[in-house]
């Protein structure tokens, strides 16, 4: 048997932590600038608030119902993932950390018997630990145990551990689920579904293994085998390599100055660097990205992307930011006001496993590694900001985190202090 533990409301939750006053408000959490909706607590998904929902658009529904925006405060929720995948990996040897509020766990050496005693044990311990509530949801696959989470989540009747053990209820659950909340199963991949009449997941479970193959690819085919009970999905102990790395904002107020946007996309490009590196990783792509304001009546719609190959992969932030900033200047247009940018890293791979190129300057890759080597090591101790590249000026560039909450577990100037009244 599979388990999915699934952090509840994940961001939300991590700001009731620390303020229980506001656990039943109505709360929603926002992307980097604080520009869309990233979380929400229950009572503001009652609210109607929709995820990716740009805050602009809902400013009425925040003044009218009072609800609590917080900025993103990924340095506090990383840690308490941490905190978590600590706990689960403290009970069961075989975990697979599949996001930052999801891990699946393998049971296969847990008495069938034991199963729910331990998996409610995990929840509690969760909650006891860190205050962060989780739902589980276990079944014979991936895909199943996806579906019996949701089931956890919704019906409060299970406590928060669900588990789909048989066909009969299996099919009864997959009858009510809507094909798009099938893991896999995109909202285009709905849309043709749907034409085709397959509405829900029981539909999907039926539907001609060829038929699938044909319209969805294998990947498809994969989903509909997990639905039928046929383990098709392998766990990922070790940690799965990116595909791809990107940093990206909206900005403030439009941009029309070539040299501020430069500072930016320097930023965005160092920041992609620095977790290249983190991860011991190389990147052989660079691509660029501009965006105007697509929500401002009158003005004119431009996004363009522009991409360089490298001839050997690199982690280095002088490279990236050069190639970088090579693309930008392609894609630029001076009469147009830019609300967005961003860089993408893509084509990577272990530094371990490169290939150079027969005309690369190798010493000049060794000089460069030691740079970066330092510029870390400097970064790790004086702060993010201790450093930087000529390009991104002397300022730093802002970013708008109006409401952020503070680093209460990673910070010791955050920390809560209490004071003992003597008397």
């Amino acid at each position: 048997m599979i388990a999915l533990v699934d952090c509840n409301n994940f961001y939300a939750s991590c700001e009731i932590i620390f303020n229980p006053s506001i656990k039943n408000r109505p709360i929603i959490v926002l992307s980097n600038n604080d520009g869309c909706v990233i979380a929400r607590s229950n009572p503001a998904k009652k609210l109607g608030i929709k995820m990716g929902v740009p805050v602009f658009k809902i400013k009425e529904i925040i003044e009218k119902f009072d609800v609590i925006v917080f900025s993103s405060n990924f340095t506090l929720y990383g840690d308490i993932s941490n905190r978590i995948m600590s706990i689960i990996l403290s009970l069961f040897p075989k975990v697979e950390i599949y996001s930052v509020d999801e891990a699946f766990v393998d049971l296969s050496l847990v008495p069938y018997e034991k199963i729910m005693e331990l998996t409610t044990q995990l929840k509690d311990m969760i909650k006891q630990y860190t205050g962060i509530p989780v739902s589980i949801g276990i079944s014979s696959t991936k895909t199943l145990a996806k579906i019996a989470n949701i089931e956890a989540k919704k019906n409060s009747l299970y406590n928060g551990v669900f588990m789909l053990n048989n066909e009969q209820d299996i099919d009864a659950v997959l009858s009510k689920l809507d094909v798009e909340k099938v893991w896999g199963i995109g909202r285009r991949s709905s849309i043709l579904l749907k034409y085709y009449g397959v509405r829900n997941a029981f539909n999907l479970k039926k539907t001609n293994s060829k038929w699938v193959k044909k319209h969805l690819t294998v990947k498809g085919l994969l989903t509909v085998k997990e639905l039928n009970d046929e383990k098709c999905i392998d766990f990922q102990y070790s940690k799965i390599q990116r595909k791809s790395i990107r940093t990206s904002r909206s900005f403030l107020v439009e941009i029309y100055d070539l040299a501020i946007l430069e500072r930016y996309i320097a930023m965005f490009a160092e920041r992609c660097s620095e977790k290249l590196r983190k991860d011991g990783l190389l990147s052989k792509k660079v691509s660029v990205f501009l965006q105007t304001n697509y929500f401002k009546k009158g003005s004119t719609r431009y996004f363009n992307t522009s991409s360089r190959n490298l001839d050997v992969p690199t982690s280095s932030s002088i490279d990236i930011i050069k190639h970088s900033l090579a693309c930008m200047r392609t894609i630029y247009r001076s009469s147009l006001g830019y609300k967005k940018g961003g860089v993408i890293l893509s084509s990577i791979v272990n530094e371990d496993n490169v290939q150079e190129n027969l005309f690369s300057d190798v010493k000049d890759s060794l000089r460069q590694k030691k740079i970066m080597s330092s510029i870390d090591s400097i970064k790790s101790r004086m702060g993010s900001d201790s450093i930087r590249h000529a390009v991104q000026g002397r300022k730093n560039t802002k970013i708008n985190k109006k409401s952020l909450s503070f680093c209460y577990t990673t910070n010791w100037n955050d920390i809560f202090t209490i004071n003992i009244n003597a008397n």
